[in-house]
């Protein structure tokens, strides 16, 4: 059995959505082995070539602070999950954790991880109303170093929740001038901040998202297993 599902799964879904290498594979701690590990070797048998560049081993996802799991009852499906929730918040809410950190979903952090997104994404678009289609702008100190540090975190083991803390002081920044002077020049380096580290997905991204988990590879499409597919059907629709 786990050799017929690490092939399906190695060698003809990835390779066919992310080619014969791709950059980074997510997955559950408790996959290292054996899923893991066989993947790597059939994959790398069959095309002679790196299978991936970095594995990112998730912690335990928990439910109100219990384990995830069918045999437990208690496991949440991505249709289920989006019928409430925004697939984008969802995701934002996993970010604001460090992956090797568990994961736990509640109504709770998911709803306030709603609020904060909706803030954010307000505070964008508020930004944008102003400066219109406008890019071009001096260097701005203050938001440099915060965008140095958002660089820092990312390439600090994928430190995503530190590097929203700082997309956070942005957004204060700029709520800042959007209440007083409006300084055209410092919005401007905030939108082309948050248009290069927190580009707001397309509508063919958003689309593959929703439609991600009815795919026919994704039989299970529990948040433990099938958060995989959410990313890669968003990378498949890039541009």
């Amino acid at each position: 059995i786990q050799l017929g599902a690490t092939i399906d799964y190695a060698i003809l879904m990835s390779t066919k959505y992310l080619g014969e290498t791709f950059d980074i594979h997510g997955g559950g701690m408790d996959n290292i082995f054996p899923h893991h590990e066989c993947e790597i070797a059939q994959s790398e048998a069959s095309t002679g070539k790196p299978f991936v560049k970095y594995f990112i081993h998730n912690n335990l996802v928990t439910v109100n602070g219990q384990k995830m799991g069918k045999s437990l009852g208690n496991f949440i499906t991505l249709p289920d999950l989006f019928k409430d929730y925004n697939p984008l918040v969802v995701r934002f809410c996993i970010l604001l954790n460090h992956y090797r950190k568990p994961t736990d979903f509640n109504k709770e952090q998911l709803t306030e991880a709603s609020k904060m997104y909706t803030k954010l994404t307000e505070t964008i678009n508020e930004v944008r109303n102003i400066i219109k289609d406008n890019t071009t702008c001096e260097p701005d100190t203050e938001i440099e170093e915060l965008k140095n540090k958002f660089y820092e975190a990312m390439d600090d083991d994928f430190n995503t929740g530190l590097a929203i803390s700082y997309l956070y002081e942005v957004i204060k920044i700029a709520n800042k001038e959007l209440t007083s002077t409006k300084d055209i020049n410092k919005l401007t380096n905030i939108n082309n901040f948050i248009t290069e580290y927190g580009r707001e997905p397309t509508q063919a991204e958003i689309d593959a998202i929703y439609d991600c988990y009815k795919a026919e590879e994704c039989e299970d499409n529990s948040i433990s297993y099938g958060w995989n597919y959410i990313y890669d059907a968003t990378e498949e629709a890039m541009p």
